[in-house]
């Protein structure tokens, strides 16, 4: 400003150098940029320096009860591998398991081992270990994981696409090792840009052949399993799901939605041209896989009519149409109306088409039969069922109609023709008074009484 001549009355010394302000630190410090790129000097081969990390726990057990993810990055090839955890503790297990896969695999010792400050990598016995073999233990300063960002982007990668799997096939969430198991595989059959190994899949990098995708199979596919020792009539193959490829042997990883496991199978059919498309199949308490839950409820809820041809009644045949429907009398049900819709309106219910008299209707049969299988007549009942008044007052009082309020009572009819005194279980009641009850009731319905229809239609 002074040397623009915005300011007057101000001397520069151009000599000055500035100088160290502690107060401007403390004030305005910030943290040191991460550098994007890192520098692996003397990094040539498989082992020369292998990342790791632990996440967890998960929100839900996989279906092998593991609550935690190991992966272990190979700097130099980019090749991965995953190792699921019961408990942090086992990480050193893991760590014996990796070593003697490299060890044996790749002919070499692991030289550098890079993780965080992680308890599980910091235990006594971890520090032995690395001891004992010679192996450079790399730390990241503490909360710095930016520091072991390869690895931390491999937490992130494959969990995503295991919870995108998940969402789009409708598979139960017990099923996410499985998909970060194939996650895994895919990246290592895969191309990346991994400055060290020349442009080749992690999997030609480590191993020296190109990986064949020729039996490349969508996750969650629909499959079906040769079945053993099966009768000559019965079917001889069931269908399971497609949950990744086994490493210890040449099959196929395959869910059983019905017994909630996994199996290895080698006997396996599937549609290649559709093993790539969404299937319709349902899980016991899962959503249908590639459809939305919501989908089946805004169908139901779409007021727009069905482009449907109508019904032709010489043909015969039955389509869906968009006329109201017709009951037997000859009236028409009106249409759904969106104006007058409501979020909590019922569907119109059509009268029942069932010719089945009410008890009360039906008329008893003069046939020929049993006088022991017989029931007595209305006018034998009403008879029978006739009291003197108060007859039911002085019971209650004598305490054999004790506990015969229905409101109190329990009592479970049997759905005959006719109700009997013998179809009925009570709790809490005296049965006597109750028999006596019900006989008196029935005979109460005359030959003459209005059906049922006509009551609830007319103005009784």
């Amino acid at each position: 400003m002074v040397n623009d001549g915005l300011v007057a009355g101000v001397e520069l010394d151009s000599h000055s150098k500035p100088e160290f302000c502690d107060v401007c630190v403390r004030a305005k410090v910030a943290r040191k940029p991460f550098p994007k790129h890192s520098t692996h000097d003397g990094i040539k081969a498989y082992g020369d320096k292998i990342i790791s990390d632990v996440w967890g726990p998960a929100q839900v057990k996989s279906l092998g009860g593991h609550d935690y993810l190991n992966i272990y990055h190979d700097i130099s090839t980019s090749e991965e591998r995953a190792y699921f955890l019961h408990h942090k503790s086992e990480a050193l297990d893991a760590y014996e398991q990796h070593k003697a896969w490299v060890k044996t695999q790749c002919g070499t010792d692991i030289r550098i081992f890079g993780c965080d400050h992680g308890g599980e990598f910091m235990s006594k016995k971890f520090s032995d270990v690395l001891k004992r073999d010679g192996t450079v233990h790399h730390l990241t300063v503490h909360d710095s994981p930016a520091s072991n960002g390869t690895v931390e982007r491999s937490h992130r990668t494959h969990l995503n696409c295991a919870r995108a799997m998940l969402i789009q096939s409708g598979m139960p969430n017990f099923l996410w090792a499985k998909a970060v198991r194939h996650s895994i595989w895919l990246r290592n059959h895969s191309y990346t840009r991994a400055p060290l190994n020349g442009g080749k899949t992690p999997h030609e990098s480590s191993m020296g052949n190109k990986p064949d995708l020729s039996n490349l199979i969508e996750w969650r596919s629909k499959v079906w399993v040769k079945v053993l020792g099966i009768k000559k009539l019965k079917p001889h193959a069931v269908e399971g799901v497609f949950v990744g490829y086994d490493e210890e042997s040449k099959g196929y990883r395959i869910y059983w939605p019905g017994k909630r496991i996994v199996s290895v199978e080698r006997d396996v059919y599937y549609d290649k041209h559709d093993a790539l498309l969404p299937e319709s199949i349902r899980f016991e308490g899962e959503m249908e896989f590639g459809k939305p839950v919501e989908s089946e409820a805004s169908n139901e809820t779409n007021n727009e009519p069905i482009d449907e041809p109508k019904p032709d009644p010489e043909s015969g045949d039955r389509k869906l149409s968009n006329e109201p429907l017709t009951i037997e009398n000859g009236s028409k049900l009106p249409k759904n109306d969106s104006k007058h819709d409501t979020p909590h309106s019922t569907p119109p219910i059509p009268p029942p088409t069932s010719k089945i008299p009410f008890p009360h209707e039906q008329e008893l049969s003069n046939d020929a039969i049993n006088e022991e299988d017989t029931l007595p007549s209305r006018p034998q009942r009403a008879a029978t069922a006739k009291f003197a008044p108060g007859y039911y007052k002085k019971l209650h009082e004598k305490g054999k109609g004790e506990g015969a309020n229905m409101a109190e009572g329990a009592c479970v009819a049997d759905s005959d023709d006719i109700l009997e005194p013998g179809g009925v279980v009570m709790d809490g009641m005296d049965v006597e008074w109750f028999e006596r009850v019900v006989e008196e009731a029935m005979s109460a319905v005359g030959d003459d009484f209005p059906l049922a229809k006509q009551a609830l239609e007319g103005p009784e």
